[in-house]
């Protein structure tokens, strides 16, 4: 058995140590892509800080000028020294810094001048489009100077990935990208011409585009053989699914899932890492793959691997440290387990009798905690039934007081609202006697102008007499006259007739008005009269009300005693069903230590516990016979209950009633 044990241990160890190594190396291959990441973003700034010094070195934005200012009039003569100068200017940054290409374009796309750097030797050239597109090319080797006579006239160039005309729009910014040019990984850095120009608008000088440099940085032995020194790792560089460069030549094809394309604000030092393992032909690999990516899409990848065999190795060295240690522990099992036999024989005795006397106190304690335990749940089953009853009672007390609060409560509402109708209707007659006094005044000043009138009507009446007598006197001159005096007399009359018809009804209408405005002040009197009563009957509503409420205040605070005694009741109620259970328990278990006991004897000595032995503990323990629980109520616990309308609620307290302790004086009698 301890030989099972110690190859299942040892089997265990070995497979623990193989997971760790693997993680660790997993660990090791970010770490060493870390590393090569921070390389390449370093040479990233390098090469945007060259590209920059090949975009204004010399006043490049004032040559760019200079040569578009001249293009169109074919005066390649007048240029021909600015076009030297740049190609110059081209060729010591290419000799100084490890660039493969650098390349300006004019603000039309065209290509301006360029240098391309293969080992030791340099092409550079410049091209001229009128009257017909030539390229000037020299070719130089390092040290060699410019003359002259080394300038070749050429219809084409032999160099991958610089174009005639720039494919693309123009950069307007400084950046750096990945691209595979020619099958090789590169560095790409873009950085915009710019130069000064003479604002109008403001009369000052502002700064305008004229091109594009573009330097090149090619990705290649030297930078694997770099990386692999600084890492300890074995360095491969891919292109886009084949082997560029490496220190693993046999792995010629990249193996790893299809890289994430960047999204959103990605930056290659956000770039995440795969990490998987690749099978060769001699030996398995751990892989940490680093994609290198740009505008348009994956360029290439580095890969950094480290052999399966490292893990296997250790994990054997390991296995094998483990053999050698459980060999010498079984060596000294034997003479260990035979001291430890004799050494611990006596002291087993002395255990033996003192699990005896043990098992007869347990037998005997589980019998008394037995009846103690079912006595105490006949009580408080029986007083959780009691407690059942007062709750009923409770509830329907509860429920009437609820229906006094309630109904006492909506009297009240309609008490008020009809006290807030009799005053709206007393400042309605109030206003309505107003209006009726306004009338009476209006009327008596109608009355007044038409006694105007008819006093108007009387004097026209006796003056229409006068005209009538001097137009009798006239004789036939004041016919005419006398005519006219008459139809006047007549509307007079008319006048006087109608001022007292009105004036006989303006009469009538007043003493209408007298009569209702004394009939609204009696009427008005008695809405006073019943708004008293009715605001005397709030008041005792009020009062009916507020005592409901304190009524009903008064059960809620009985209920949560009532609430929190059944919660006592019931715990100790489960409390006493528990510990007869428990009681049962520790006889069974009292049993089973006897057996236990013999068992012990059985392999310490060699010989079996007589049964009389076994049989005086058992009758030790049944001196006192368990009573059995009694059954426990199934009572549900006592619902709350909701008493409304009360406008002083207090929160009761379980220590206001009775002691936190349930074994204390106040329960002593359950």
């Amino acid at each position: 058995m301890v030989i099972g044990v110690m190859a299942v241990s040892m089997a265990a160890v070995s497979v623990s140590v193989s997971q760790q190594s693997e993680k660790t190396a997993n660990v090791q291959l970010k770490q060493s892509l870390n590393i090569v990441r921070d390389d390449l973003i370093g040479k990233q700034a390098e090469l945007l800080a060259k590209t920059t010094q090949a975009a204004t070195a010399n006043y490049r934005g004032g040559q760019l000028k200079l040569i578009l200012q001249a293009k169109p009039q074919e005066n390649f003569m007048n240029t021909k020294s600015t076009y030297e100068e740049i190609c110059n200017d081209l060729m010591q940054m290419a000799m100084n810094s490890d660039l493969w290409k650098i390349v300006i374009y004019d603000i039309d796309k065209e290509l301006t001048a360029f240098v391309m750097r293969e080992g030791q030797t340099f092409e550079l050239g410049f091209a001229v489009y009128r009257p017909a597109l030539k390229f000037h090319i020299v070719k130089l080797k390092m040290g060699e100077q410019i003359t002259s006579g080394s300038w070749k006239e050429a219809n084409t160039i032999d160099g991958a990935g610089i174009d005639i005309k720039y494919p693309a729009v123009l950069a307007t910014a400084g950046r750096t990208s990945f691209e595979q040019i020619d099958q090789s990984v590169c560095l790409v850095s873009y950085m915009p011409v710019v130069g000064a120009v003479y604002d109008q608008k403001s009369g000052g000088r502002k700064e305008k585009q004229f091109g594009l440099a573009i330097a090149i940085k090619r990705l290649d032995a030297g930078f694997v053989d770099q990386m692999a020194a600084l890492t300890g790792m074995e360095i491969n560089l891919f292109n886009k699914n084949r082997l560029s460069f490496g220190s693993l030549k046999e792995y010629k094809k990249i193996q790893a899932s299809p890289f994430a394309t960047p999204k959103g604000d990605w930056t290659f030092k956000k770039q995440d890492v795969l990490v998987n393992m690749v099978d060769l032909e001699n030996d398995s690999y751990f892989q940490g793959a680093l994609p290198l990516s740009g505008p348009k899409g994956l360029a290439g990848s580095v890969a950094a691997l480290s052999s399966t065999k490292v893990v296997r190795d250790n994990t054997w060295q390991i296995f094998k440290l483990l053999g050698i240690v459980y060999l010498g522990c079984l060596l000294l099992v034997a003479p260990l387990s035979y001291f430890f036999s004799n050494s611990v024989a006596k002291p087993l005795y002395r255990v033996i009798n003192s699990l005896k006397q043990t098992t007869r106190k347990i037998l005997l304690s589980s019998g008394q905690v037995s009846s103690f335990g079912g006595e105490l749940a006949s009580g408080s089953s029986e007083q959780a039934a009691s407690l059942e009853e007062t709750s009923s009672s409770l509830e329907e007390m509860s429920s009437m007081t609820r229906q006094n609060a309630d109904n006492a409560n909506q009297a009240n509402i309609f008490s008020k609202e009809g006290t807030d109708n009799l005053k709206k209707a007393n400042e309605s007659m109030k206003s309505l006697v107003v209006s009726m006094e306004e009338i009476s005044t209006a009327s008596s000043d109608v009355a007044k102008i038409v006694k105007t009138i008819d006093e108007i009507a009387f004097q026209t009446n006796l003056l229409a007499l006068n005209a009538a007598v001097e137009a009798a006197r006239a004789g036939e001159a004041g016919a005419g006259f006398a005519v006219v005096a008459e139809e006047v007399r007549s509307l007079a009359l008319r006048s006087a007739e109608a001022s007292q018809n009105t004036q006989g009804l303006i009469s009538h209408i007043l003493e209408k008005i007298e009569t209702g405005s004394t009939n609204m002040q009696a009427t008005d009197e008695n809405y006073r009269k019943v708004a008293v009563s009715v605001e005397k009957t709030r008041k005792l509503l009020e009062e009916i009300s507020a005592a409901s409420n304190e009524q009903a205040n008064g059960i809620e605070q009985l209920n949560t005693v009532v609430m929190e005694m059944d919660k006592v009741t019931q715990r100790n109620a489960a409390s006493a069903e528990e510990s007869a259970s428990a009681s049962e328990d520790l006889n069974l278990q009292s049993s089973d230590i006897n057996k236990i006991v013999a068992e012990l004897v059985a392999l310490v000595d060699g010989k079996k516990m007589s049964s009389r032995e076994m049989t005086d503990i058992a009758v030790a323990g049944r001196t006192v016979e368990p009573q059995k629980a009694a059954p426990t109520v199934a009572m549900a616990p006592i619902k709350r209950l909701k008493v409304t309308g009360s406008t002083h609620p207090r929160e009761v307290r379980l220590d206001e009633i009775i002691s936190n302790d349930t074994g204390g004086e106040d329960f002593e009698d359950f």
